[in-house]
């Protein structure tokens, strides 16, 4: 009896566990990730509706776009100044997974016509459609929401657009959304303290469920990557993001709320105060995006590092409030100061200034600024229904320099110095945030540096980079005009200053890089330091400073070696370099690394789908690899790698021809 007893209760356990591994595999099962709704991406469904339809447009119907919707992708016309639709069609059904036809003119010839071509490659269009389930019409992020935030195990990526939509609600309250109506919104009122506690409330509540989605996903996969940065930096932009907006909108007591210890890597953490500490003192820093701005705030405010530097967003300076903030800032750097007159910054009335040549003459941007203060109907474009609209008269500014203020670095050149900073502007419009630029630079006329991070893209510069001094990761605005045919260079290299900032005042962890996990983002930014590395090589060996250029080679090489991030053309100049001051082991060693590296990367793309994307990858290489060529018939002509290399460029020559 007690044998059998043993038994019965072996056999209970065995039971137990059997329904226990049961269970875990019905929970196994229930697990299965929420994902994606399937649709067809946009630039199948934008090809599909431009080789069928014409988008149609007349004067009352502003812009065609795509709308992602719960039923499907919807073509509509939407008018300029509200978002809202005028015509608003079903034209891919989820239902049904065809395409519906639709009330829009036909296209005939089947031919995509190149007025129509942007329609494809709206680079914004394809990126965010892609990165949510529904996309692109007033009140998408209600629609993610409502679906998606009450159901478990959701994937990645959904994880990530919920975040997104949270993130665009708290927008919304405070009226900058990209989908919304403008005038759906509360008026808020001008300057600081502007939210009411039940509007600070609800910005709060959705601020916080997209910080805390952003944080689940980053603790679900530490490597899932947004088009920005990993998760992890993404949700420590997201929670500086809502204490900046709070900067602005409220005030700083309630902004710091928001803050948070244990932000951002070490590679970010890093990268920000060598963004800071490429600044003089007291200087404006010019920022572009989301990773040079927010990881910059963030060791100013929690480790009261550089508070001197004002650090300027100007994708944000298009916002009144923010000029207005920066104009009266007292969060340690000194203040903007502005010559035009606050209103036009304030009230948000200009969304842009049309340029329109009436005057032969290059004017003033003190003129400028008159000019479009003025209310006089003569410095006025009346449109068809008679509105007046502001406009800038030339395309030729100026703004004469003081040279009080020009600091001693310059005083050795003050012979080479011209009397005023010219300003050619290529372009039909300006924004308010250029324009903003502008009275800023005249403004401050060299009374404090000035400095673009070398992050904001050239389209910003409004032709001033041949005034720049590249200055580590920023370039400086300076005095002296560097005459250069090349539109994009970045002015003059004061290998003195540029040599000081790398080896004295910027610091490189290499612990930072020896990851096996860098993200896209990370390995372009290696690339660009690697850049500012060689930008200052090239300097020295114009300058017959052999063995400073060795040293600046030999760091960058060190600090940031291929395993880290693939070699890119910067590393032909180093290679070039090597060869020129008489490194030649070095030269050859490089040399060898980086073709054969460029070879399997060619071999490797020629094995993929064929591809636009992927020939231009395989055509790069097949330059850099021409390029190499050439130094090899330059430095060690008849070598057996030389005959080696050219043979390969022959091979791959139909590639760029």
């Amino acid at each position: 009896m007690f044998l059998n007893f043993k038994i019965m209760k072996s056999l209970l356990l065995i039971s137990i566990l059997l329904l226990f591994n049961f269970q875990a595999v019905i929970n196994s099962q229930n697990l299965k990730k929420t994902e994606m709704p399937v649709y067809p991406a946009y630039e199948e469904v934008i090809e599909q509706f431009l080789t069928h339809y014409l988008p149609g447009l007349n004067e009352n119907e502003n812009i065609f776009a795509l709308a992602k919707k719960p039923d499907g992708w919807y073509a509509r016309t939407v008018n300029y100044n509200d978002n809202k639709p005028i015509k608003d069609e079903l034209y891919w059904s989820s239902k049904s997974k065809k395409y519906l036809t639709i009330n829009f003119p036909i296209n005939s010839s089947g031919i995509i016509d190149d007025e129509n071509k942007s329609l494809q490659q709206n680079y914004s269009a394809i990126t965010f459609s892609a990165m949510v389930p529904y996309w692109g019409y007033e009140g998408w992020e209600n629609d993610v929401i409502k679906e998606f935030a009450n159901k478990d195990n959701l994937s990645d990526t959904l994880l990530n657009a919920l975040a997104r939509a949270y993130s665009s609600s708290a927008k919304n309250i405070l009226n900058f959304s990209e989908f919304g109506n403008p005038g759906a919104f509360r008026k808020l009122p001008n300057g600081q303290n502007a939210l009411n506690p039940d509007i600070l409330a609800q910005y709060l509540k959705y601020q916080h469920l997209a910080n805390n989605t952003y944080s689940k996903l980053y603790k679900q996969n530490p490597l899932f990557e947004t088009f920005v940065s990993s998760s992890f930096n993404v949700y420590s932009n997201e929670i500086m993001n809502g204490f900046l907006t709070l900067r602005y909108f409220q005030n700083e007591e309630t902004a710091k709320k928001e803050l948070k210890t244990g932000l951002y890597d070490d590679f970010y953490l890093e990268m920000a105060r060598n963004y800071l500490n490429s600044c003089d003192l007291n200087a404006v820093l010019f920022t572009n995006g989301d990773m040079d701005t927010y990881p910059l705030l963030y060791v100013q405010e929690t480790e009261n590092f550089r508070k001197d530097v004002l650090v300027v967003n100007v994708s944000l300076l298009n916002l009144s409030r923010y000029v207005n903030h920066l104009a009266n800032y007292r969060a340690g750097a000194k203040p903007l100061k502005l010559g035009m007159d606050s209103t036009i910054y304030k009230d948000e009335i200009k969304p842009y200034f049309f340029i329109i040549e009436k005057l032969k003459d290059p004017i003033s941007i003190k003129e400028m600024i008159n000019y479009v203060s003025s209310k006089d109907e003569e410095t006025k474009y009346k449109t068809n229904d008679n509105q007046l609209i502001d406009l800038i008269p030339s395309k030729e500014l100026y703004f004469k320099i003081n040279r009080e203020n020009i600091k001693k670095e310059y005083q050795k050149d003050l012979t080479k110095i011209d009397s005023a900073v010219y300003i050619h502007l290529n372009k039909n419009y300006l924004t308010v945030a250029e324009f903003c630029m502008l009275d800023l630079i005249a403004t401050n006329n060299f009374e404090r540096p000035l400095y673009f991070a070398f992050s904001v893209g050239n389209e910003s510069y409004m032709g001033l980079n041949q005034y720049f001094s590249n200055e580590a990761l920023a370039y400086k605005i300076s005095p002296l005009k560097t005459e250069n045919e090349d539109p994009y260079s970045t002015g003059k290299v004061n290998s003195d200053i540029l040599y000081s900032k790398l080896f004295e005042k910027l610091g490189f962890n290499k612990n930072n890089y020896k990851k096996n996990n860098l993200s896209k983002d990370q390995k372009r930014i290696i690339n660009s330091y690697r850049s500012i590395f060689s930008t200052l090589a090239n300097q020295l060996v114009l300058e017959k400073k052999d063995q400073k250029s060795v040293d600046v080679m030999d760091k960058c090489i060190d600090l940031f070696p291929s395993e880290f991030a693939p070699y890119n053309y910067n590393v032909v100049d180093f290679i070039r370099n090597y060869f020129k001051v008489s490194q030649t082991i070095k030269a050859k060693n490089l040399m060898s690394d980086f073709s054969k590296s460029t070879i399997n990367d060619i071999e490797k793309f020629q094995k993929m789908k064929e591809n636009s994307a992927n020939k231009e990858e395989i055509q790069m290489h097949v330059y850099i690899l021409n390029e190499l060529s050439k130094i090899a018939e330059e430095f060690m002509p008849n070598e057996e790698f030389t005959i080696n290399i050219q043979a390969k460029c022959l091979e791959y020559g139909n590639y760029i021809n």
